[in-house]
């Protein structure tokens, strides 16, 4: 992986790309080693966090306080020694699947979609190193948490996407994906 320092809109990110972040947070650092203990042991970055990229501006996020726009200039500040951002472009995005994401993401947005506190006790409570066909029992239909609230929009937009998505997206459950575990489907990136 190849980091940019300063990214650029349309060369090294754009609508319906992932936004990943490692951030050295308390709450940040506890869900890299719940989720690649190894890997962030050895200094490796993982993520604890993702976005749907809208535009040059704003990123689409599942928080605490539920599904919300933010600005993508706060984490793209070189100043910002807390939290790496990098960003990855799913194989087969088309504008009309970014596009659709993009509504997605403004949808839940603007009708309060609730952050899945339930999903993600019910990933702490189980091997959350790699996804999980299980059902997630903790988990709430009617909220999502960030990598979850992804692969729903992947999943809304396949579609629209110049190829199939992976089969491990239809057939692990949207509430078993982590950040890092999307990271690591390699063959979701382009």
């Amino acid at each position: 992986m190849m980091l940019n320092l300063y990214p650029t809109y349309g060369r090294d990110f754009g609508p319906g790309w992932c936004m990943f972040q490692a951030s050295r947070s308390a709450l940040g650092a506890a869900i890299a080693i719940k989720t690649d203990p190894g890997g962030y042991l050895r200094g490796r970055l993982v993520p604890n966090h993702v976005g749907t990229v809208l535009n040059e501006d704003e990123v689409g996020e599942s928080l605490s306080g539920g599904y919300t726009i933010s600005p993508l200039a706060p984490l793209l500040d070189p100043d910002n020694r807390d939290t790496v951002v990098w960003f990855r472009e799913p194989s087969g995005l088309t504008p009309a699947a970014a596009e659709l994401m993009i509504v997605t993401a403004r949808t839940w947005a603007d009708g309060d979609l609730p952050y899945n506190f339930g999903g993600i006790g019910g990933l702490a409570i189980s091997d959350a190193t790699r996804p999980d066909p299980a059902p997630n029992p903790l988990s709430s239909p009617w909220a999502a948490f960030c990598s979850q609230a992804y692969v729903l929009q992947l999943l809304t937009a396949a579609r629209l996407f110049s190829r199939p998505l992976p089969q491990a997206l239809r057939q692990v459950p949207s509430d078993r994906w982590t950040p890092d575990g999307l990271d690591k489907l390699a063959v979701l990136w382009a």
